[in-house]
């Protein structure tokens, strides 16, 4: 919501994008989501809020993006689920992800299944791992 609020406000922030206040999942439906985790928002039975959820090939027909960047608190696979057709019109198509698996077998999925499903598609799987060192000498 503050996304949409800023980008209301000020208009040179959206870029030509278009925002869709909804979900990302494998089809459309109606689920709850608890909006009160801030960064950490996420789909749950027990949410605060009920959302509308579109798979990204039927909410944008034809959509032909270069890069999408997901951080939607375990709910990758079911979100690669709904885009199927966006993935086989866009070869070229770079996915990147955050994963975590806690937040994966809280949506009822695992990484496996995740994984498994990407080499069914034929797709490039690259893990990138960073160690962060923090000094804290000023």
């Amino acid at each position: 919501r503050a996304l949409t609020d800023a980008i209301r406000s000020d208009s040179s922030l959206a870029g030509g994008a278009i925002l869709f206040p909804c979900a990302v999942y494998s089809e459309f439906q109606m689920q709850r989501f608890s909006s009160a985790k801030g960064s950490a928002s996420t789909l749950d039975s027990e949410g605060d809020v009920t959302v509308t959820c579109l798979s990204i090939d039927d909410a944008i027909p034809g959509f032909a993006p270069n890069f999408i960047k997901m951080d939607i608190q375990g709910f990758e696979y079911f979100a690669l689920q709904g885009m199927q057709q966006t993935l086989l019109n866009n070869p070229s198509l770079k996915i990147l992800m955050e994963l975590s698996p806690v937040a994966m077998k809280k949506a009822g999925v695992s990484t496996e299944m995740l994984f498994n499903w990407l080499e069914e598609k034929k797709l490039l799987i690259y893990l990138i791992l960073k160690k962060i060192q923090h000094n804290v000498h000023k």
